[in-house]
């Protein structure tokens, strides 16, 4: 028969003789998923030398696997809701690692040094890590990283010279009262910003490259910059639940918009019919 190439135990029988025999269930897989799987034995991933996608998700891992860097295949790796207390000091010899998720793991303080040395990363995953600002001040840069999600963190600013060639940032349910550092991300094409504290977003239009901008559940923020028509590139831009009540007439210069969503926002908005026909038929949200 031909090679089997994705395998799915997430609803296996989690004892560790189980588990363990598993690991030879999966040695010629190229996705594995052991999510929900406790993994006692944690050198038997070294197995999995075909594996390119690897879930190990739920799975009481106290420290990252040594094991792991040893796959020659691996592009994606799922280690979110563990509890990552130590990493290998070769992380750099994961050299087709691109996709790492590393949400709810308990990260140390500061932030480990150690993830900066994977050399082809462009997607990083740290929501739910309690991370502060501070807790990435002596890291590397990541100048292959693409693709940031550090939401339901307690950042209140952020490290951009750390990410300089960022192109998407998650940073919703964080402590942002404004885009601070944000405006210096030159390569920025998806910012979401929603359930932070924001009272302003000055600064935005120098992101000259954004394409999608959500602000959502920012209670406490009133207005749009007058300079929101400089973001040229905008598509869609996400208002809801927000206190904002006017629309700048200036957006109706943006060739590319697209969306405007507005859900539970201010009854008596203004500038909106003026947008609303300069637009010429983008869709607006205001259910």
């Amino acid at each position: 028969g031909s090679r089997e190439r994705s395998v799915s135990v997430s609803e296996a029988d989690p004892s560790s003789s189980e588990s363990k025999s598993l690991f030879s269930t999966f040695i010629e897989s190229e996705e594995v998923d052991m999510n929900k799987i406790i993994i006692q034995e944690p050198q038997e991933l070294a197995k999995l030398r075909n594996c390119k996608i690897l879930r190990v998700s739920h799975s009481r891992l106290h420290a990252f696997p040594a094991a792991v860097v040893e796959l020659p295949n691996l592009t994606l790796l799922d280690m979110s809701h563990n509890r990552m207390s130590r990493f290998p000091a070769n992380m750099h010899d994961m050299k087709t690692l691109t996709e790492l998720n590393m949400e709810r793991t308990f990260l140390p303080n500061p932030f480990p040094n150690e993830l900066t040395h994977i050399p082809s990363l462009t997607k990083l995953v740290v929501n739910d890590n309690k991370l502060t600002c501070d807790k990435f001040a002596h890291i590397n840069e990541m100048n292959t990283l693409l693709e940031l999600e550090v939401a339901n963190n307690q950042l209140d600013n952020f490290p951009c010279d750390k990410f300089p060639q960022l192109e998407v940032l998650n940073m919703c349910g964080n402590a942002m009262h404004g885009i601070g550092n944000i405006f210096k991300l030159e390569f920025l094409q998806r910012l979401t910003l929603s359930g932070n504290q924001l009272t302003d977003i000055q600064g935005i239009g120098n992101l000259k490259h954004l394409r999608y901008l959500d602000v959502s559940h920012n209670w406490n923020l009133c207005e749009l910059p007058e300079d929101i028509d400089s973001v040229t590139e905008l598509r869609e831009l996400n208002i809801k639940y927000t206190m904002i009540r006017e629309i700048p007439t200036c957006m109706s210069r943006l060739q590319h918009f697209e969306v405007l969503k507005l859900t539970w926002i201010h009854s008596s908005i203004s500038g909106f019919a003026t947008l609303m026909l300069n637009f010429s038929g983008v869709p607006a949200d205001v259910t």
